[in-house]
This record gives C-alpha cells, structure tokens and sequence, in this order.
C-alpha cells in the first residue's frame, strides 16, 4: 500500500475543489435542456491534474463529482455511474 503524504491529501482537496468549482459553472452556463453542457471544461482539469500530479490524485476527481451530483437528486445509482464515469475518463 501506498503511504499518502500531507502534499498528496492537500493536492487532492484543491484537485477537488477545482473541479467542483469548475463543474459547476459548467452545468450553470451550460446546461441544456436535458442538463447536459455540450463542454466539461473539469475533465480538462482533472485530466491535466493526473497528468501533471500522477495517477495517485484520482480521488480528488472522485470527491469533486460526488460533492457536485451528490445533492442534485438522481439517486444513488445514477450518482453512482457519474462519478465512476468522469473518474475512470480522466
């Protein structure tokens, strides 16, 4: 197991927080219709995050979806299958 170090848990909480953040101006601008921007500028993000910070960063990913789809209502499967597919994209 690898050991996380006070750096790797402060980076995956601003990861977090830039996601979130990033998220959410997204569904707010550019949300259609059916609540889904045509861009997601926060897996641009979270992409370049893992790129740049290694693989080990991926459960900031994992918080900024949950903290972003967590309250809007889809239910725990749906929320689920998000935050599973926008951490496995990146």
């Amino acid at each position: 197991m690898i050991a996380l170090s006070v750096r790797d848990v402060a980076r995956m909480l601003a990861l977090a927080a830039a996601y979130a953040f990033t998220a959410t101006v997204s569904l707010y601008f550019g949300a259609t219709v059916h609540e889904t921007p045509p861009l997601w500028p926060a897996a641009g993000i979270a992409i370049a995050a893992l790129c740049i910070g290694g693989v080990r960063l991926w459960p900031g990913v994992l918080l900024g979806t949950l903290i972003v789809f967590g309250p809007r209502g889809h239910g725990a499967v749906l929320t689920s299958a998000i935050v599973a597919s926008t951490t496995l994209e990146a």
